[in-house]
């Protein structure tokens, strides 16, 4: 198990353990879980006493080693504890949280209408906190966010780097954060900050929906780092604003930098030749390619620490122009 820098703990506090103000709802996603069941059953009923949600889905489906969906060992115990059997919609085939989402949502549909749900509370694992807001958003971007999260440990939230197993679970779920964002559909990234380079097979149609910006692009042959090894007039600048449409070549790597004032977000495309249908998002492409995975492990990432310098001088030099401060984590540069 790696162990975080200061840097990277102070940087998990603030982005990955999100908080959000907390009001009535019109639904209470619970997603389901194998850890501390028990404290997600007192919550949702918690949550149900005090008038926090009109409606629940309670999602997930049967794991190995049980013979009851984790969906209805949920649902059941809530029940039992005192939450209404007819508020209650059971989804019990996911594996993952984004099946959690994507089957969900027809029965959500089917039984209240997606259009008469204003306001979602996400309810699961501290240490997953910020993937099921972001999941969410994904496949269902109208509706208004709220989270809240439970586990088991007696350990501070803030202080989970000295809990070696809290450690283990965060910085597992935090080391998937980049790769997840990366693999279609909405993305989004901060104001003062840049996503990770990657390539994959083209194909990739990119709308952006809101900010300003650019995304450098060069092929594979330019390397790692292009400017440092003389390949700087291989480097392709495409500067971008809402409403933008643009396509990155097969198997060049490409990085995408917001330099607004907004959060950015992008819309991904990739049309598919077995069903003649352009699909939302590049998910399983890109899971094959590779994007999942550092280039330090054969994959097709380049880790911040491996991109060439001269890319964060030039980002850094663009938005100080702009009165915007940098917002990119401190990491030192491998070789360098």
């Amino acid at each position: 198990m790696r162990l975080p820098s200061e840097a990277e703990v102070a940087e998990i506090n603030a982005r990955h353990l999100i908080e959000t103000t907390l009001r009535p709802a019109d639904l209470l996603f619970v997603f389901g879980t194998r850890a501390d069941v028990s404290e997600r059953v007192d919550e949702a009923c918690r949550l149900w006493r005090e008038g926090y949600f009109r409606w629940a889905i309670v999602s997930g489906g049967i794991t190995p080693g049980s013979e009851l969906s984790e969906c209805q060992i949920i649902a059941d115990a809530m029940v039992a504890r005192g939450v209404p059997s007819d508020v209650i919609l059971r989804e019990d085939r996911a594996m993952n949280t984004g099946e959690n989402v994507i089957f969900s949502l027809p029965i959500i549909d089917a039984a209240i209408g997606l259009g008469n749900i204003g306001s979602v509370i996400c309810l699961g694992n501290t240490w997953t906190a910020r993937r099921y807001p972001m999941t969410l958003h994904r496949h269902w971007p109208e509706v208004e966010k709220m989270l809240v999260t439970i586990d088991s440990f007696k350990t501070p939230r803030t202080l989970w780097h000295t809990d070696s197993e809290f450690s283990r679970r965060m910085i597992a779920e935090w080391d998937k954060i980049e790769p997840y964002k990366a693999s279609g559909f909405i993305a989004e990234w901060p104001v003062g900050r840049y996503h990770k380079a990657h390539f994959h097979q083209g194909g990739a149609i990119l709308l952006i929906l809101r900010s300003q910006g650019y995304t450098l692009m060069w092929p594979q042959e330019a390397g790692l780092r292009p400017y440092k090894t003389g390949n700087g007039d291989k480097v392709v600048r495409v500067d971008w604003c809402e409403g933008s449409v643009f396509s990155p070549p097969s198997g060049w790597f490409h990085q995408h930098f917001n330099t607004g004032t907004e959060q950015a977000r992008q819309l991904a495309f990739r049309y598919s030749g077995q069903s003649g249908k352009y699909l939302l998002g590049c998910w399983r492409a890109i899971n094959k390619e590779g994007v999942r995975t550092s280039t330090r492990e054969g994959g097709t990432l380049i880790e911040y620490e491996d991109e060439d310098p001269q890319i964060r001088i030039d980002f850094e030099s663009a938005i100080k122009k702009l009165g915007i401060p940098p917002e990119m984590p401190h990491f030192e540069y491998a070789g360098v």
